[in-house]
């Protein structure tokens, strides 16, 4: 590509533009990928709270951890995404993760100048949310509720679909 003519302002290299765009399109992916994930869990703790609801278990300390559990996945959900409530009606909340990076997509969508510091700044914060997002969804995921399916399974709950098979 040759310019039409030189800009008054330095910019980005090519390349660098690029690798930007590349940089930013990777967080967009994991972004997308952890919502997925985020939606799936909740999916699950409403399948261990019907099994604990079809269970002869107690209620008390059980329901009590499903709803911890439940609870975690709407505050990383929140972190995430905003506050839905506000959104519904166009109240302002805390700059999300989406929100950052719906700025740098935006200022770099079609632009050759490449990042301005405002851009790489917003992104570094959405890195940092995000980062910070994924583990504690992880420690939700990989470690709580499993240990909370197997104390269901130990109360003679019902299996629930994506469990191992029952032996």
């Amino acid at each position: 590509v040759v310019p039409l003519a030189k800009g008054y302002l330095k910019g980005a290299t090519p390349e660098d533009a690029a690798a930007f765009w590349r940089q930013i399109e990777a967080l967009d992916k994991k972004v997308s990928a952890t919502n997925i994930v985020l939606k799936n869990g909740m999916k699950r703790v409403k399948a261990m709270q019907l099994a604990l609801a079809q269970s002869q278990a107690e209620m008390g300390n059980l329901y009590d951890q499903l709803y911890e559990l439940r609870d975690a996945l709407l505050i990383i959900d929140k972190t995430l995404n905003g506050s839905r409530a506000k959104q519904e009606v166009g109240e302002l909340s805390n700059l999300t993760v989406g929100d950052r990076l719906s700025v740098v997509k935006m200022g770099n969508m079609s632009s050759t100048y490449g990042p301005t510091p405002l851009h790489i700044e917003n992104f570094k914060i959405a890195t940092a949310q995000y980062d910070a997002i994924r583990a504690d969804l992880s420690n939700l995921l990989d470690k709580q509720m499993p240990d909370l399916e197997r104390k269901l399974n130990e109360s003679g709950a019902p299996w629930i679909e994506g469990q191992a098979l029952p032996k």
